[in-house]
């Protein structure tokens, strides 16, 4: 199992939590999740597990597929 974290969209900001530790990337989880709560101005889960390590270009890669994704144009975060 990997991690999982929370995150909830207020008027202040975003709030996240971890549920579930990860030794790999459990940041990452808590990253994406707080770009999604945010960007619906609402409740976000994500669920990540990884293998390896994620490199920091990586997690910088995935991050912009994940803000395109939702967005739904080109343009990155």
């Amino acid at each position: 199992m990997g991690a999982i974290s929370l995150c909830v969209k207020t008027e202040r900001g975003v709030s996240s939590s971890t549920l579930i530790p990860d030794r790999r990337g459990g940041i990452f989880a808590g990253m994406v999740g707080e770009l999604l709560a945010e960007r619906c101005k609402g409740i976000v889960v994500t669920s990540l597990h990884l293998r390896e390590e994620l490199s920091v270009s990586s997690m910088k890669t995935l991050l912009n597929q994940v803000g395109d994704l939702f967005r739904g144009t080109g343009s990155s975060i």
